[in-house]
């Protein structure tokens, strides 16, 4: 996740806690292109691409990390926030939360990018 803390410095959000949506890697490829800005709205994590409405990135566990004072991390790159961000995966319009860890600020949007890895 994000190193160097310290006990002053904020921790990671992890797990789904907060901000972010998380599930398993799909067992299927999904190819679907996502370019936008990062964004924190209402405490859910959202990408904003031009012209469309937002959508919540659902990332697979354990590749991704919320930090209020640095923004996104992903597969060790940092997104802070108002940042761009290319995704590969698929859109939906729901998720199944039996599977999926959607944080409640998240689920009315109904506009999902289930990210492939």
């Amino acid at each position: 996740m994000i190193g160097g803390c310290t006990p002053d410095s904020p921790k990671p959000t992890a797990a789904g806690a907060g901000v972010l949506a998380l599930g398993p890697k799909p067992e299927i490829g999904l190819e679907a292109r996502l370019r936008g800005q990062v964004t924190l709205v209402d405490d859910c994590l959202q990408i904003h691409e031009a012209g469309a409405d937002p959508v919540v990135p659902v990332f697979v566990e354990g590749t991704v990390a919320w930090d209020p004072a640095e923004g996104l991390t992903y597969a060790g790159k940092p997104y802070p926030e108002g940042s761009v961000i290319a995704l590969t995966g698929g859109f939906s319009e729901s998720v199944n939360l039996q599977v999926v860890s959607v944080p409640e600020a998240c689920r009315a949007l109904g506009r999902f990018f289930i990210v492939a890895s």
